[in-house]
């Protein structure tokens, strides 16, 4: 949920690209699907989160960590890890009887 809340407040990601790298591919896990260039003259990025929200990751219930992963230069690295929600922890149970007989619930 903080991702979204970010995303919607319009956090924006800025990345300094070397010279060379005139591309760049974003998205969760390998779903690299997003394409950025710097404009000419320039080899700034900027990119916003709300590009990604709609993204299912973020409304799951995550067994393993979500990473937002930049590609350039035939790398791949991650920009942000949405970590693996904890698992729920039953802290006391209690039954009323400790028999249940045909046909009751």
């Amino acid at each position: 949920m903080q991702f979204r809340e970010h995303a919607y407040a319009d956090a924006t990601l800025w990345l300094r690209l070397p010279p060379r790298i005139s591309v760049i591919k974003v998205g969760f896990y390998q779903e690299l699907n997003r394409t950025y260039r710097p404009p000419k003259n320039c080899n700034d990025i900027k990119f916003s989160l709300a590009d990604f929200a709609d993204y299912s990751q973020i409304d799951q219930r995550l067994k393993q960590d979500a990473n937002l992963n930049i590609e350039c230069d035939d790398k791949v690295l991650t920009l942000i890890r949405i970590s693996t929600d904890p698992v729920p922890e039953i802290t006391s149970f209690k039954a009323e009887s400790d028999r249940i007989n045909l046909g009751e619930t």
